[in-house]
C-alpha cells in the first residue's frame, strides 16, 4: 500500500462506569474511524446514542474527531440543534480550547436534568444566542474565558419575558463584565461599573 492509504473500522457498544464515591454513567455509542497507515493522521465519527448519569441524560449527538500531528479537534455535527461546538487539544503544549456558538439554542435540546438538578430544568429551556470560549493553558495553570450571550427568560424569573445580555471575560480568579443588562416589559436593569 501507498502512503495515502488508510485503515478503517467501526465499533458499536455500551459502556457503564461506577466510581467508588457513588456516581455512575451509562452510555451506548457507535464509532466509525480511519487512520493513516503511517499513523500521522486519524479521524472518527462518534454517534452518542445515550449518555445517562444520576443528574443528566444527554440526547443523541454526533461528533467528528480529527487528529493531525499534534492537534486533536472535535466538532459537534449532524443535528438540527442551533449550536456549534468546537474543541481543540494541542498535544505539544497541552492547551485545551472550546468554543460554543449558538442562535436560539435551548440547552434542553441536548440534555435533560433529573435527580437533584430537576428543579432547575426550566432554566435549560431558555433560548441562548451568542458565543462562549474557554481555554485551559496548563503551562500557566490558568483558565481563560470570554463570551457574548443573550438569553430570553420567558418564565424562569418572578417577572416574565426578560431578555438578559452579557459581554464578559475572565479567568479562574475573576470575571469582568463589559456589559450586563436585563430588559422586560416591566422595566430594565443595567449594571455599570468595574
Amino acid at each position: 500500500g501507498g502512503p495515502g492509504e488508510r485503515l478503517a473500522g467501526s465499533l458499536r457498544g455500551a459502556v457503564t462506569g461506577h466510581l467508588d464515591s457513588g456516581p455512575w454513567f451509562r452510555s451506548s455509542l457507535t464509532v466509525r474511524a480511519a487512520v493513516a497507515r503511517d499513523f500521522t493522521a486519524a479521524d472518527a465519527t462518534v454517534r452518542l446514542q445515550t449518555l445517562e448519569t444520576p443528574v443528566v441524560t444527554a440526547r443523541p449527538q454526533t461528533f467528528q474527531a480529527t487528529c493531525d500531528g499534534n492537534r486533536l479537534a472535535v466538532t459537534k455535527i449532524e443535528d438540527r440543534v442551533p449550536a456549534d461546538l468546537f474543541v481543540r487539544y494541542d498535544v505539544a503544549d497541552g492547551e485545551l480550547a472550546a468554543t460554543l456558538r449558538a442562535e436560539g439554542f435551548r440547552p434542553d435540546q441536548l440534555v435533560r436534568v433529573s435527580g437533584r438538578l430537576a428543579p432547575h430544568a426550566a432554566w435549560l429551556a431558555a433560548p441562548l444566542s451568542g458565543s462562549v470560549s474557554a481555554t485551559w493553558r496548563p503551562a500557566e495553570g490558568r483558565v481563560y474565558y470570554h463570551g457574548d450571550l443573550a438569553a430570553v427568560l420567558a418564565d424562569q424569573l418572578p417577572f416574565p419575558d426578560v431578555r438578559a445580555t452579557a459581554v464578559f471575560d475572565g479567568d479562574a480568579r475573576r470575571v469582568g463584565f463589559t456589559s450586563l443588562a436585563a430588559v422586560s416589559p416591566e422595566g430594565s436593569l443595567l449594571f455599570v461599573g468595574d
